[in-house]
C-alpha cells in the first residue's frame, strides 16, 4: 500500500515538473524572440530589398445592411493576414518541441493593409486585443473578427427583383509592392461557408481577384486583393408589397371608362386613382436612391400609369362633355359611320345592338314622350257637325294628318273650335320638337359611350403589354 502511494506521487511530481517546464520554455522563448526582435515599425526581413509576402483571407459571415439611398454595404466577417517574420525563427526541439507560441498585437510588425473604399466613420471596426500566433518557421497568423462598411455602387434599374455587386478593395496604404504585396488566399480555407442568411438579401457568389494599380501620385505598382460579393434581393416580400399593388393600380386607371356617364362618380374616381399612384410612387421613390446612371423600370412604370391617369381624366371630362351636350348640334354624319360602323364592328357594338343605350339611355326618353294628354286629345268630329276624328295614338303623338285633313273642312267654324284647333297644333309642333331633341340628345349619348368602350379597350391593351414587358425586363435580368 505505501508503495503504491509512493508512486502515484513520484509520478504526479514528474508530470507538475515536465508541465512547468514546458510553460518555462514558452516563457524564455517568447522573451528571447522579443529581446533580438528589431522595432516594431520595421519591415520583418533582413534584406531590405526583399518584400513581405501577405496573405489575405476574408470569410463572409453576413451581410448587415445594404444602405441604397447611402449606397453603403456594411458585412461582418472573419479577417486573416499571414506573413513570414525573419526574426521569428526557433528550433523547437531546443524548446521542449514548442512548434508555436503566442505574442502581444503591438509587440510585432503587422502589415498596413487597408479597405480602400471604405467609409465608416470608425474606419476598420476589428478587435486589435486578440494575440498574434507564431510559428517556428517565422510564420505570423493575425485573425480577428471584424466590421467592414464599404461603399456600393447601387444598380436599381430592376428594383425589386434586383441584382448587386459590391466590391471590398484592400490594398497596403504605406508600403508599396516592392515592400510589400498583398495576394488572395486561394487554398481550401478559402471557399465561403460560414454565411449566415439574411432577411433581405442572398450571398449568391464571392469572387477574389489580384490586381496591381499605378497611381499619379507615385511611380511604384501597388498590389490590391479586391472581392466581389453578388447579392441577390429576397423576392416574395417586394412582390408582394410592391409588384401586385402596382398591377392593381393600373387596372383601377382603365377601369375608370367602364363607370356609367349617368353615375356622376367618374370624375371622383379617377382623381381618386390618381392620389393612390402619386402616394405610392412616393413611398418607392424614398427607398430608392437618386441616381441620374439609371432608372428603375418600375419607376418609368408609375410614370406611365400617372401619365395615363391624367390623360383619362382629361378623357373622361371630354366623354362626359359628349354625353351631356344636349340638343344644340347633331352629330356629324361622319362621326356616325364611323363609330356606329367600322369602329362598332370592330369592338362588336351597333348603334342598333347597344345593350347598353337601350337599359340606360332609352328610359331619359320614356320619361320625355309620356303625356296623359296622348290617350284622348279630342272627341271626335263628324262631317255634319264639322268635327272628324283627329286624334290617334301613335308613340304618343297625335296623327299630323288626320289633323290636316280636319283643318280643312274646318275653315268656317266658330272661334272656339278655330282656338282649339291653334292650341292642338302648337301642341304637336312642340311634341315633334320635343321627338328631334330627344333623338339628337340619344345620338350624342351613343356616341359618348361608344367612346368609352373605345378608350378602355385602348388603355386596356397599353397597359397588358407595358406590364409584360416590365415583368419580362425585371424577371429575366
Amino acid at each position: 500500500m505505501n508503495f503504491c502511494k509512493t508512486l502515484t506521487l513520484i509520478i504526479f511530481s514528474l508530470h507538475s515538473a515536465v508541465h512547468l517546464l514546458a510553460q518555462n520554455s514558452e516563457s524564455d522563448l517568447i522573451r528571447e524572440l522579443l529581446e533580438n526582435y528589431i522595432h516594431p515599425t520595421a519591415r520583418p526581413v533582413r534584406d531590405p530589398s526583399t518584400n513581405v509576402t501577405v496573405v489575405l483571407r476574408l470569410l463572409i459571415t453576413q451581410v448587415i445592411e445594404l444602405n441604397e439611398n447611402r449606397q453603403e454595404m456594411t458585412i461582418s466577417g472573419w479577417n486573416k493576414m499571414t506573413w513570414k517574420d525573419e526574426f521569428m525563427l526557433w528550433n523547437p526541439e531546443d524548446y521542449n518541441n514548442i512548434t508555436e507560441v503566442f505574442i502581444q498585437h503591438s509587440a510585432l510588425w503587422i502589415p498596413d493593409v487597408t479597405l480602400y473604399n471604405n467609409v465608416d466613420d470608425e474606419f476598420e471596426r476589428t478587435k486589435t486585443s486578440l494575440n498574434l500566433k507564431v510559428g517556428y518557421t517565422g510564420e505570423v497568423v493575425l485573425a480577428t473578427p471584424i466590421i467592414l462598411t464599404s461603399f456600393c455602387k447601387m444598380d436599381m434599374t430592376y428594383f425589386p427583383l434586383d441584382e448587386q455587386k459590391c466590391s471590398l478593395e484592400f490594398a497596403g496604404w504605406v508600403y508599396h509592392g516592392s515592400q510589400e504585396d498583398v495576394i488572395p488566399d486561394t487554398s481550401d480555407e478559402s471557399t465561403q461557408t460560414e454565411f449566415n442568411p439574411n432577411g433581405i438579401w442572398n450571398l449568391n457568389t464571392v469572387t477574389v481577384e489580384y490586381i496591381q494599380t499605378k497611381y499619379n501620385c507615385c511611380p511604384e505598382v501597388y498590389p490590391k486583393v479586391v472581392y466581389t460579393l453578388i447579392l441577390r434581393r429576397r423576392q416574395r416580400f417586394f412582390v408582394e408589397v410592391i409588384l401586385l399593388p402596382c398591377c392593381l393600380l393600373s387596372a383601377l386607371t382603365m377601369f375608370v371608362f367602364l363607370l356609367p356617364p349617368e353615375s356622376g362618380e367618374k370624375m371622383s374616381f379617377g382623381v381618386t386613382t390618381l392620389l393612390a399612384i402619386l402616394l405610392f410612387q412616393q413611398m418607392i421613390a424614398e427607398a430608392l436612391p437618386p441616381s441620374a446612371d439609371s432608372t428603375p423600370i418600375i419607376q418609368s412604370y408609375f410614370t406611365m400609369l400617372i401619365c395615363m391617369s391624367c390623360i383619362s381624366i382629361v378623357c373622361t371630362a371630354f366623354v362626359l362633355n359628349l354625353y351631356n351636350r344636349g340638343h344644340t348640334s347633331q352629330v356629324p354624319e361622319w362621326l356616325k359611320k364611323l363609330l356606329f360602323g367600322k369602329v362598332g364592328k370592330a369592338i362588336g357594338r351597333t348603334k342598333l345592338s347597344s345593350v347598353y343605350f337601350n337599359q340606360h339611355v332609352s328610359k331619359n326618353k320614356a320619361k320625355h314622350t309620356t303625356s296623359p294628354l296622348d290617350a284622348d286629345i279630342l272627341e271626335e268630329f263628324t262631317e255634319n257637325n264639322y268635327v272628324n276624328t283627329i286624334s290617334s295614338k301613335q308613340n304618343g303623338c297625335v296623327e299630323e294628318r288626320v289633323l290636316n285633313s280636319n283643318l280643312s273642312r274646318m275653315a268656317y267654324s266658330s272661334k272656339e273650335l278655330k282656338l282649339i284647333l291653334n292650341e292642338l297644333q302648337t301642341y304637336l309642333k312642340e311634341k315633334k320638337k320635343d321627338k328631334m331633341r330627344n333623338a339628337i340628345m340619344d345620338d350624342w349619348r351613343r356616341v359618348a359611350i361608344f367612346v368609352d368602350r373605345v378608350l378602355f379597350l385602348t388603355s386596356l391593351l397599353i397597359i397588358i403589354i407595358a406590364t409584360i414587358i416590365v415583368i419580362v425586363l425585371i424577371s429575366t435580368q
